[in-house]
């Protein structure tokens, strides 16, 4: 076993909260969250009163790419809110888990869903349904059809 390689490694890999919540880009009471919701996990944990943990930081980096895309989920959904028609969606690409990046192809109004607009993927049929979401003030309900894409996430200025 050679200490200095192994040294070396637990330098380059592995990083305590301080600098695992500056990768996560968190304060430390969303990093506490994440932890306390397995969301983050310690690589390695010592002691039982006072822990130390440390974290690997390729998990963190992968997290905080991950919670960037959930962000940008959350700040196309408050654009759609401020759209005045849901047409002017139409050419957004937005990030699914599921079936990777989609564009919206299209807007089929439904004023008999009040505010809900349930997402479909190539086509408005029910096995084609991939999400849904309530609008929020003067937007109607209706149809959003989407189409796979290699295209990036549309982003907005914040």
């Amino acid at each position: 076993m050679n200490k200095e390689y192994i040294k070396q490694w637990i330098q380059d890999n592995l990083v305590m909260q301080d600098e695992a919540r500056a990768i996560t880009g968190q304060s430390t009471s969303g990093f506490n969250q994440s932890v306390a919701t397995r969301r983050i996990q310690p690589f390695v944990e010592f002691g039982e009163a006072r822990k130390t943990r440390l974290y690997l930081r390729e998990d963190l980096e992968e997290y905080a790419k991950n919670k960037r895309v959930r962000e940008s989920k959350g700040m196309i959904s408050m654009k759609i809110k401020e759209l005045k028609n849901l047409n002017e969606s139409i050419g957004m690409v937005i990030p699914t888990e599921k079936y990777g990046n989609v564009v919206v192809t299209g807007f089929e109004e439904n004023k008999d869903w009040g505010s809900t607009v349930i997402i479909y993927l190539d086509r408005p049929h029910m096995d084609n349904a991939i999400g849904r979401f309530e609008n929020s003030g003067s937007l109607p309900g209706g149809a959003l059809i989407v189409e796979k894409t290699d295209e990036p996430v549309t982003t907005f200025e914040p």
